[in-house]
């Protein structure tokens, strides 16, 4: 999954660079997902007075007792603003990919999965660089994993595959405005 993430990542850095509206940029960081944790930061650029891409990326390297979590997230989105980019409402189409392996009681998971889907939610300026965003969204998830209990191997192939409808981003995040 890392050979097909890095591509995408160099694809958008490149586009968002070279188009960026008023080298206006956000910096941001989701709270909900430090509260879980998970160090989070990500980037939005500005591509005219009402869309804007953003790009997040997430690790957890956690262990606290029986519980161990392990991943890397990388989540893209674009974005239509009602009023103007980080200020107010908006609608957006977003995408995740990430690689985990999790340990919980006696239950192991390792594998992949990518989300699309809509967002929406709107962003409060609360100085002059500075805003608080909350955001929702619900989509498609394709997730492959393998799934064993502690007394038993890990399967050599993925074993518990799952495809549904799903919540796919939930944010409450704080972002600095670059000018």
């Amino acid at each position: 999954m890392t050979k097909r993430i890095i591509p995408i990542i160099v694809v958008l850095f490149t586009l968002i660079t070279t188009s960026t509206f008023a080298q206006k940029i956000a910096i941001k960081t989701n709270a909900l997902e430090w509260a879980i944790a998970s160090p989070n930061i990500g980037g939005e650029f500005f591509l005219s007075k009402r869309i804007s891409l953003g790009v997040n990326v997430s690790a957890s390297p956690v262990k606290i007792g029986s519980f161990k979590n392990f991943h890397f997230s990388i989540e893209p989105e674009a974005r239509y603003w009602f009023k103007r980019p980080q200020a107010g409402p908006f609608v957006g189409l977003a995408s995740r990919m990430a690689e985990y392996s999790v340990s919980l009681n006696d239950t192991n998971y390792k594998g992949n999965f990518i989300t699309f889907g809509a967002t929406c939610g709107y962003s409060w300026l609360i100085g002059e660089r500075w805003n608080i965003e909350a955001v929702i969204g619900l989509g498609y998830l394709n997730c492959k994993q393998k799934k064993w209990s502690d007394d038993e191997p890990m399967p050599e192939v993925n074993n518990d595959n799952i495809k549904t409808l799903a919540p796919i981003k939930l944010g409450l995040s704080f972002s600095y405005i670059i000018r």
